[in-house]
């Protein structure tokens, strides 16, 4: 039975933060079906395709992130955040 993705869209959105966060969304997804097939029998029985597809959604989530001005790390893709200081500010 083919998988069906909810978040498969993503690629349609415009370049941003939508458009990451819907990839990270779908790479969740296909990561969930890639654990169900290795679990349906407790044996590692996921589809190879699958694989390569959640592999490539990966490495299409580091340049995403670039994009949007993140950053690579070890643990993933970080982002960035401008912190500006008001002088003069009062509540």
């Amino acid at each position: 039975m083919a998988a069906t993705w909810t978040y498969s869209d993503w690629i349609t959105q415009p370049y941003g933060a939508t458009r990451l966060s819907r990839l990270r969304l779908h790479i969740q997804e296909v990561s969930e079906k890639v654990s169900e097939e290795m679990a349906a029998d407790g044996q590692s029985s996921s589809s190879n395709a699958v694989e390569k597809y959640l592999e490539s959604l990966r490495k299409t989530e580091v340049e995403e992130a670039r994009l949007c001005g993140g950053a690579p790390t070890a643990a993933g893709v970080t982002g960035r955040a401008l912190h500006v200081n008001v002088s003069g500010f009062r509540e």
